[in-house]
């Protein structure tokens, strides 16, 4: 009977040795395979660009518009005067009490016209230095003679008496312009009344007929003309000839003309109740007009 049962025992245990194979078979290729994926590399989308760089400067704002006033402190010191030939109604205005702003307005407005009158006066006080060189030569063209014979009637000047007329055609100091001007319209550029009576008084005293005369009671007078008249009286008028010897002295010793060495030989009452020697020294003192005697124009 042990034979019997040792086969037995042996039989049942192949069949667990077997059953265990199979299962670890079962196991080992039934259960899912797993299977690596490649790691794929994130991309991120790029930041927007930005709309302030620091490499690239930004526009500059839009013009405003131009203005014309200058900086009569800088134009003390030396800075030129920005060219104008008047102004537009909107720049003047009509103070019954002209304050201390309103003054230095006028001035801003009054001073360049000045300035461009005696622009005017020098241009042909050059001229007539270059043609007097020439006569000294002996050298004098036909035009030089035109010339001369012009420029002497327009200063009532006997022709030929050329040292006369370098005398007479001269500048008159901004200073005084600006105060007889401040004077004529109570320091109010938009005062009509106050440029045409100048006008007129300048007119009357050079004996001539200003162009479009009749225009000037029915438009606006033009200041610039009046500045230019003005000069002419002070240059041809009798009750000048001491400020024009006076003004000679200044050139002889090479001495820049200003007002202070030249008001007092103003008349004490100038031709057509304009301002006189008195009133141009107040004016003049008061604002310190002396300061822009050597002011220039901004280049054309």
């Amino acid at each position: 009977m042990a034979p019997s049962f040792h086969r037995f025992a042996l039989g049942l245990l192949g069949i667990v040795v077997a059953g265990a194979a199979v299962a670890a078979v079962f196991l080992q290729y039934g259960r899912p395979q797993e299977h690596t994926v490649a790691s794929v590399p994130v991309v991120r989308p790029a930041a927007p660009p930005s709309l302030v760089s620091a490499g690239v400067p930004r526009p500059p704002p839009p013009p405003g518009p131009p203005s014309f006033a200058p900086d009569l402190d800088a134009i003390a010191a030396g800075a030129p005067v920005p060219r104008r030939t008047g102004w537009s109604p909107v720049e003047t205005g009509s103070p019954a009490t002209p304050g201390e702003g309103s003054k230095q307005e006028f001035i801003e407005l009054v001073l360049p016209l000045a300035l461009l009158a005696n622009e005017e006066v020098l241009g042909q006080r050059m001229r007539l230095w270059d043609v007097l060189q020439r006569n000294n030569a002996s050298s004098l063209t036909s035009e030089d003679r035109l010339w001369l014979a012009y420029v002497s009637a327009s200063y009532d000047v006997q022709e030929g008496d050329l040292p006369e007329l370098v005398r007479r055609l001269d500048i008159v100091p901004p200073s005084i312009l600006v105060a007889v001007a401040a004077g004529s319209t109570g320091w109010n550029a938009g005062n009509d009344a106050g440029w045409r009576s100048l006008l007129r008084s300048a007119i009357a005293a050079t004996q001539r007929k200003a162009v479009g005369s009749r225009a000037q009671s029915e438009e606006r007078p033009a200041p610039l003309e009046a500045f230019r008249l003005y000069t002419k009286m002070v240059n041809t008028h009798p009750d000048f000839l001491s400020f024009r010897r006076a003004r000679e002295r200044l050139r002889h010793s090479s001495t820049p003309l200003h007002s202070s060495a030249l008001t007092a030989t103003l008349p004490r009452v100038s031709p057509g109740r304009l301002p006189g020697a008195l009133a141009v020294f107040d004016l003049v003192s008061n604002q310190r007009l002396e300061r822009f005697d050597f002011a220039d124009l901004a280049p054309r």
